[in-house]
């Protein structure tokens, strides 16, 4: 195949008719004060590494905004967390189900699914302390890969329907292909509604079913302002998906992020501070590690970029020279 070929093969992808239907669901903006809104959200870098010991930082926070004619921040929780992460030896008992269940998982794989079991616990606690508001996690309502999580996941949904909190999850990228074509749900989508402003549709309960790790609630495409992006939503709760995108609907009017719930892009932007911050982790690892006698040489060595991998590995030294 040359790049003419190429290119008229994507030109094809680009224009073909998609024969697939779509139900688009209507619904109208909030036109009351909305629900308080907390945003969830979570990141993780790793510091250093020797052997099959990885040293991360997870850093997890919670942001509550109130809309009244803008928006205004109530309440901030930020939680840091230190882990060292082997891919050999089970350090405790989570490790331990990971390792078990994945034995060949990765160290980013496993802060991952950790940073995601400290979302949740901070969901938990921040779904029993409020009441009467909207919960909105970053990403898909799914459930981690440890198994046993499920109760738990469970009892978070008793507790928020006991408080009448609305909990949702809305992914920033989506990739399922829920209407079996070839082309993802979004893009389909984004073609068969160019004229359509305030709507939803609901992807089939056969996606659901079929979602690994389990997917807990119902999951739409919404578009939560005019001509702009759509997201996928994951709603929990048991209430009509109508009235939380109406409710959502005040939270996705900032120039900053049209159409993507704002509290979300704020505690995403205190999230990623961990990355931000590397250097000042670095620098304190570095004194600790000096003070309990660890030699300079082998700190420098197992010092790592954010995705673990140290800066003292010989494919980064190639990857630099390759640069000259």
């Amino acid at each position: 195949m040359n790049l003419d070929e190429a290119i008229d093969m994507i030109k094809e992808c680009l224009t073909q008719d998609f024969n697939v239907e779509v139900n688009f669901s209507e619904y109208k903006p909030c036109g009351e004060k909305p629900l308080n809104l907390i945003a969830i959200d979570g990141s993780a870098t790793f510091i250093f590494n020797v052997s099959t010991l990885w040293l991360g930082i997870i850093r997890v926070c919670a942001l509550e905004y109130e809309f009244e004619n803008g928006y205004y921040l109530r309440d901030k929780r930020e939680e840091e967390h230190v882990e060292i992460i082997s891919t050999h030896k089970a350090l405790n008992d989570i490790q331990d189900k990971l390792l078990r269940n994945f034995p060949f998982a990765t160290p980013n794989f496993i802060i991952n699914e950790l940073r995601r079991l400290y979302e949740i616990n901070l969901l938990r606690r921040i779904a029993e302390e409020k009441k009467n508001v909207i919960i909105a996690m970053d990403g898909a309502l799914t459930t981690t890969f440890l198994k046993g999580l499920d109760e738990e996941v469970k009892k978070i949904l008793e507790i928020c329907k006991k408080n009448e909190n609305l909990l949702i999850g809305v992914a920033k990228d989506s990739k399922t292909h829920a209407f079996h074509h070839s082309i993802t749900d979004i893009e389909l989508i984004e073609r068969k509604a160019k004229d359509k402003d305030y709507c939803y549709v609901e992807l089939p309960e056969s996606f659901i079913k079929r979602c690994k790790p389990p997917l807990y609630g119902k999951a739409y495409f919404a578009r939560l302002f005019p001509k702009a992006r759509w997201f996928r939503i994951d709603i929990a709760n048991e209430v009509p998906p109508e009235l939380v995108f109406s409710q959502l609907s005040c939270y996705a009017r900032s120039k900053l992020s049209l159409g993507y719930v704002y509290p979300l892009v704020e505690a995403h932007k205190l999230a990623i501070k961990v990355n931000q911050l590397r250097e000042i982790y670095e620098e304190r690892f570095k004194e600790e590690a000096l003070r309990k006698g660890i030699p300079l040489h082998e700190i420098l060595r197992g010092i790592t970029n954010a995705e673990g991998r140290s800066y003292g590995a010989y494919h980064t030294y190639l990857d630099k020279i390759s640069e000259w």
